[in-house]
C-alpha cells in the first residue's frame, strides 16, 4: 500500500489542534484497520502521506513555537519551503535489507538531496518505537524512518516529482494561489533547477520498490 498526500493539502486543521481534517477521517480509520487485520501487508508513506501514515499508527503533528529568528525567516518565505533539501543518513538506513539491496556496489555516501516541500513550523511526532534514519539539514526534521517490525517505510519528501513537475504543479500553483510572491517564486525555481545539487529520486524509488516487492530494479 503506497499512501500519498499533495504537498498542498490541508490534511490537518491548525484552528482545531492539528487535528484531522474530516476527510482525513475516514483514511486513517482505513490505514488502521489495514495495518490491524492485515499482518503481512506492507505500507510505504510518500510526502505528507508519510505524516499520514505516523500519525494513523499513533504518532503526532504539532506546530512548533517560533523564535524571533524564525519569525524573521518565514517573513522571506511564508513559512514555505520549496526546493532541495539534503538528507543526513544514519547507519541504520543501510542496514535495512532492502535499501542494502538497492545500495549495493554503490559508492558510500552520508546524504542524499531530494525534492522537498513543507511548512517550517510542523513537526512530526512518530508511532513509538519507529526507528529514524534521515534528518533534514535545513529543519532538523525526520524526513525518513521506519516501523520496527518492518512493515512501513515513511520518506517525507516528493520522490514521484521531477523538476518540471516541482516548476509546473508546486511552485506556479503557489504563486498563482497567492501563497508566494515574485522573489520568493524565483528563489524556489532556483533551487529547482541547481545543477550543483544532484537529486537521488530514481534511487530512492528503487528502494521503495525494493521494500514492496524485495526486487531491486
Amino acid at each position: 500500500m503506497i499512501v500519498w498526500s499533495s504537498p498542498s493539502t490541508n490534511t490537518f486543521n491548525e484552528e482545531e489542534g492539528n487535528t484531522p481534517a474530516p476527510w482525513i477521517k475516514p483514511v486513517i480509520k482505513l490505514l488502521r484497520n489495514a495495518y490491524k487485520t492485515y499482518p503481512s501487508l506492507k505500507i510505504v508513506g510518500l510526502s505528507q502521506g508519510a505524516g499520514l501514515v505516523a500519525y494513523s499508527l499513533g504518532g503526532h503533528i504539532t506546530r512548533k513555537a517560533l523564535t524571533e529568528a524564525d519569525k524573521m525567516a518565514r517573513s522571506q518565505s511564508r513559512g514555505i519551503f520549496c526546493g532541495k533539501d539534503s538528507i543526513s543518513l544514519k547507519e541504520s538506513f543501510f542496514k535495512l535489507p532492502y535499501v542494502k539491496k538497492v545500495f549495493e556496489g554503490l559508492p558510500s555516501i552520508d546524504n542524499i538531496n531530494v525534492y522537498a516541500l513543507y511548512e517550517d513550523n510542523i513537526e512530526l511526532s512518530l508511532p513509538e518505537k519507529a526507528l529514524v534514519h534521515g534528518h533534514s539539514q535545513k529543519t532538523g526534521s525526520t524526513m525518513i524512518w521506519s516501523s520496527e517490525d518492518g512493515r512501513v517505510l515513511g520518506l517525507q519528501m516528493l520522490i514521484t516529482f521531477n523538476a518540471n513537475i516541482m516548476h509546473e504543479l508546486i511552485v506556479m500553483k503557489l504563486y498563482e494561489n497567492g501563497k508566494i510572491d515574485d522573489p520568493i517564486k524565483q528563489r524556489f525555481l532556483d533551487e529547482i533547477y541547481d545543477t550543483e545539487k544532484p537529486i537521488m529520486r530514481h534511487t530512492m524509488l528503487k528502494v521503495v520498490q525494493c521494500f514492496l516487492t524485495g526486487i531491486a530494479k
